[in-house]
C-alpha cells in the first residue's frame, strides 16, 4: 500500500451493490474493505479503521445510523469520513444524523458509480468538521449491550 491510498470500508447488506462498488473504488485506487452488516462494520474499524465510511441505513444486526453513532462516540475513528448512502425514507431524526453526523448522504436511488465516486473524492480532500458531530462518549446504551467485546 503506497502512503496515498485511501482505505475504504464499504457496508451494505447487498450483495450486488457491494460487488458492483467495490469494483468501481478498486479502479479508482482506492483498498476496499466490506461487511454485509453493522456488526461486521464494526469489528472491521477497530481492526483496520478506514479513512472512509460508506455506510447503508437498512442493515441487519445494527442499522448503520447505530454504527454512525457508534463511530461518532468513538476517539479512536474520530477522524473516520463517512458517507450514508441509503434507499431508505428518511424520516426527521434520521435526516438529522444523515446530515449533521455523516459527511454526505446520498440516496442509492439517484446515486450511479461516477456520483458515488466523486462524492468520495470530494468527501476525503476536505477537513473533517468535528464541531458538526456529537462529543467524544459512550454510544446509545441498547447499542453498548450488543457491541463485540
Amino acid at each position: 500500500m503506497t502512503p496515498t491510498m485511501k482505505r475504504i470500508l464499504l457496508v451494505d447488506d447487498d450483495p450486488v451493490f457491494r460487488e458492483l462498488y467495490q469494483k468501481k473504488l478498486l479502479q479508482a485506487g482506492f483498498l476496499v474493505d466490506l461487511a454485509s452488516d453493522g456488526l461486521a462494520a464494526m469489528k472491521m474499524l477497530h481492526a483496520a479503521p478506514p479513512d472512509l465510511l460508506l455506510l447503508d441505513v437498512m442493515m441487519p444486526k445494527f442499522s448503520g445510523l447505530e454504527v454512525l453513532k457508534y463511530v461518532r462516540s468513538e476517539p479512536a475513528l474520530e477522524n473516520v469520513r463517512v458517507i450514508v448512502l441509503s434507499n431508505m425514507f428518511f424520516g426527521a431524526e434520521q435526516l438529522r444524523a444523515a446530515t449533521t453526523e455523516a459527511d454526505k448522504a446520498l440516496a442509492k436511488t439517484e446515486c450511479t458509480p461516477a456520483i458515488l465516486l466523486a462524492a468520495v473524492k470530494e468527501v476525503l480532500a476536505t477537513a473533517r468538521d468535528k464541531s458538526a458531530s456529537q462529543s467524544p462518549g459512550q454510544p446509545p446504551a441498547d447499542v453498548q449491550r450488543r457491541l463485540p467485546q
